[in-house]
């Protein structure tokens, strides 16, 4: 089955790397990265959504200190494409990073106790990470994650670069889903934008889909691979909490 690589707007070098694993764990290839900074990243959300009308794109932002995602989606995007994927990482990308508790433990050479169980409930998953790195037992983490005395900077010097590199190499997206709504519905829409990738959607739309996102509680599986068995099959809908997106 031949698949178009699918184009991707985020904001910085460390999402393009979480996408990047994303999409190699749901079969799919990106067309092309466009990097932007929030605001004109809202601009060109608009503008490439007219382009998902013809073809699928995926564009994924921070939640940061709103309230809730569907009032910074209906804010952003009111009128979504049937070919775009809209998703928000609550409340930064890290949290879906920390969301793989013992691998993140083991790049960071931390106890995997220090890890917060619920990285979407941190006020700033990004500062979490980097205490934990100060307690590290790795000098390289310690330097290259945490910043130095005096430094006004929130992060190490090599920051972006060693988190890209655990993105890539070690993390685990549909182990992290298990413990982030947020990482867990990305990656259902990511699924439902390979069926439209490969022209197999039976004529459904991905407005349809984004509904289908919220966990399947009591079921003897994972839930995201409940949700993305669940895509696949084109069964029915999940309940979405107040606040799910």
């Amino acid at each position: 089955m031949e698949v178009a690589p699918v184009p991707c707007l985020v904001e910085g070098v460390l999402d393009e790397a979480v996408v990047r694993k994303m999409l190699v764990v749901s079969s799919l290839d990106a067309a092309s990265f466009y990097l932007e900074s929030l605001p004109a990243f809202r601009t060109k959300l608009k503008a490439f959504n007219q382009a998902a009308r013809h073809r699928p794109w995926f564009a994924l932002c921070d939640l940061d200190h709103d309230e809730c995602a569907p009032a910074r989606v209906r804010d952003f995007l009111s009128d979504p494409a049937s070919g775009m994927c809209f998703r928000i990482a609550e409340r930064t990308v890290e949290a879906w990073l920390l969301a793989d508790r013992a691998s993140i433990a083991r790049f960071l050479s931390v106890s995997g106790d220090l890890v917060n169980a619920d990285p979407e409930r941190l006020p700033a998953p990004k500062s979490h990470l980097v205490s934990l790195a100060r307690r590290s037992r790795s000098r390289a983490v310690r330097e290259g994650l945490v910043p130095a005395e005096g430094d006004s900077r929130r992060v190490g010097p090599e920051y972006t670069l060693l988190m890209s590199e655990y993105a890539r190499e070690r993390w685990n997206p549909l182990r992290a889903a298990d413990r982030s709504p947020s990482l867990q519905r990305a990656m259902v829409c990511l699924r439902t934008l390979l069926r439209v990738a490969a022209g197999s959607d039976g004529g459904r739309t991905l407005k349809r889909i984004k509904a289908d996102v919220d966990f399947i509680e009591g079921s003897g599986d994972t839930a995201a691979v409940v949700l993305m068995r669940k895509v696949s099959k084109g069964v029915g809908r999940s309940p979405v909490g107040a606040c799910g997106f």
